[in-house]
């Protein structure tokens, strides 16, 4: 389970660092930048992938190994929390708001009930699980998602071809 979820943080903060670097430069060059939703959207999407994907991890482990009714309600609950929570921040912040949204619901409901579950299956509890796959991930994570996200907004302000000549060195440092 620790391997599963180490590796679903890995794949998705790789994609998060990609999205904070180059989708302002790819949407401005593809689309125009009259087309770009900004970089508080950006970040929401990218807080977006990372939030469902450790939530997948949790629900589906956990539901492999004995608790598939009660991930099907969990995801039931997450969806709900997640439609009320985009109506209202959607109305107040935008785009962004319900991107924001599901990351609330994830943080609410999917990551509560996905650890109880990954808990009850597997004895894994929290402090284990911030121990051996949540916090050694996010210390290795946290400066390659500022790194993106400054490489994303110096795309927007000094040219999106920027971003893209950076590439290798983001994927080289990921």
């Amino acid at each position: 389970s620790v391997s599963i979820i180490r590796m679903l943080l890995i794949a998705s903060g790789a994609v998060a660092c990609a999205i904070l670097a180059f989708n302002p430069a790819v949407v401005t060059l593809w689309l125009g930048p009259e087309r770009f939703g900004g970089l508080a959207l950006n970040a929401a999407l990218a807080a977006l992938v990372i939030a469902h994907s450790l939530a997948h991890g949790l629900f589906t482990t956990s539901a492999t190994l004995g608790t598939r009714v009660q991930a099907g309600w969990a995801s039931l609950a997450q969806g709900a929390v997640n439609l009320g929570a985009a109506l209202l921040l959607g109305r107040l912040l935008g785009l962004a708001g319900i991107a924001l949204a599901a990351v609330g619901s994830t943080a609410l409901m999917a990551y509560p009930a996905g650890v109880w579950m990954l808990r009850k299956t597997t004895g894994l509890d929290q402090a284990a699980l911030w121990r051996r796959a949540l916090g050694p991930w996010a210390v290795r994570a946290a400066g390659l998602l500022a790194l993106g996200a400054v490489v994303g907004a110096l795309g927007m302000r000094v040219s999106p071809w920027l971003p893209l000549a950076l590439a290798p060195v983001l994927a080289v440092l990921y």
